[in-house]
């Protein structure tokens, strides 16, 4: 393997690491802790706001690691923060919602309704049941049900809705 190879490879076991360390462990919801990860230079910057779970932090630490080896520069934030957020700061982002009570979380409705520009924004749902449909005129929506062998999948999906908006 190359110098360059190698640096890439420890710069992606560094960017698992630090995503993990932010989402924390275990599966009940609380919020992740804010991260900064790739170069704030970029032009191709995307913000993910999530809950931390099991499921979630594996599909955020993956799409993650894809999106940074790609070249962007993305901001994690807890939900809870989306009200100090701009998604016109941002060429993505990505909104990792639990359904309660069929509906998105109240912070999450909230940013979507503020959001002129919708088409930036993907809407990823996790619920029980992956037929229960959060859907907001203009949003990209992704509904899944928490089972961990799906994450790999998810961050995929994911990742390519992501990398047209980049």
């Amino acid at each position: 393997m190359s110098g360059r190879g190698r640096f890439r490879a420890g710069m992606g076991l560094g960017v698992a690491l630090l995503v993990l360390v932010h989402l924390g462990a275990g599966c009940s919801l609380k919020p992740v802790r804010p991260a900064v990860f790739g170069n704030e230079q970029s032009a191709a910057k995307v913000l993910i706001a999530a809950d931390a779970s099991d499921f979630k932090g594996a599909v955020v630490k993956q799409l993650v690691e894809k999106l940074v080896a790609d070249g962007a520069f993305v901001r994690l934030a807890p939900l809870s923060d989306l009200s100090k957020l701009n998604a016109a700061d941002y060429k993505a982002v990505v909104l990792v919602n639990t359904v309660i009570a069929w509906q998105a979380k109240p912070d999450v409705q909230a940013f979507i309704k503020r959001t002129q520009d919708r088409d930036r924004l993907i809407l990823v749902s996790t619920a029980g049941d992956p037929e229960i449909r959060t859907d907001f005129d203009g949003v990209d929506a992704v509904t899944a049900a928490s089972e961990m062998e799906n994450a790999g999948g998810l961050a995929d999906e994911i990742a390519q809705k992501v990398e047209k908006l980049l």
